[in-house]
């Protein structure tokens, strides 16, 4: 099926989902959200992406593309020939990569611990694996924290994509996990974080909901 707009599956409550939006913002790329959950709406996923995972964004010439990363790609490739949100290449492009992979870290060990709590019965979960993966996301936006702190200016007009992944990964580890980052003492990223929440492509991409998952740190294993 052929459109003249992209169409992106996904709630802005999956931060995979919420990154593509916000960087297709920034980008003027115009687009129509369908707003699907695996958790409500697996079967209708599944019918556009068989994995039944979001995002999904399918193009006006009816390609689908699924993962964050894939998607990323091609809107980078095709929408950011100033390169803007992403160098092409150099020192400034391998630390906006790794802001992004340390983003990635700390957003799938924190999706995989809360899963541990939401969908796992208490008297199944492991919890040695289950703190190794918070303490995963932990030390990822620790170091995120040192990496970012360098290049993080207020006077940039345009978030790099590396930024826009760093507040979209801390209001979403804030909101789902909030005692992963409770202690941390993380200022740059909370600054950053701040600064961007506050703009357009930020408040037109709110997360649908905000479930907060709590757990008892000095759990163990049975």
């Amino acid at each position: 099926m052929s459109t003249d707009r992209h169409r992106l599956y996904g709630r802005n409550a999956s931060p995979y989902t919420r990154r593509v939006a916000i960087a297709m913002r920034v980008l003027g790329v115009p687009f129509e959200q369908i707003a699907l959950s695996p958790f409500s709406d697996l079967e209708a996923i599944r019918e556009i992406n068989p994995l039944g995972r979001v995002p999904v964004l399918c193009l006006p010439d009816g390609e689908t593309l699924i993962e964050s990363g894939a998607i990323l790609d091609h809107l980078l490739l095709t929408h950011d020939t100033d390169h803007s949100l992403l160098p092409a290449s150099g020192a400034g492009r391998r630390h906006d990569l790794q802001l992004g992979a340390l983003c990635q870290t700390a957003l799938d060990k924190g999706v995989v611990a809360g899963h541990e709590l939401l969908l796992r019965p208490e008297p199944k979960r492991h919890a040695p694996y289950f703190l190794d993966r918070v303490n995963q996301a932990r030390t990822a936006m620790r170091e995120l924290e040192k990496s970012l702190a360098p290049l993080n200016s207020a006077d940039k007009e345009i978030p790099s994509l590396g930024e826009i992944t760093t507040a979209v990964a801390f209001d979403f580890l804030n909101g789902f996990l909030p005692q992963v980052l409770e202690n941390e003492s993380l200022p740059e990223i909370t600054a950053l974080s701040v600064r961007l929440e506050q703009t357009a492509p930020f408040r037109d991409q709110l997360p649908e909901v905000r479930m907060q998952l709590r757990y008892e740190p000095e759990m163990r294993a049975e």
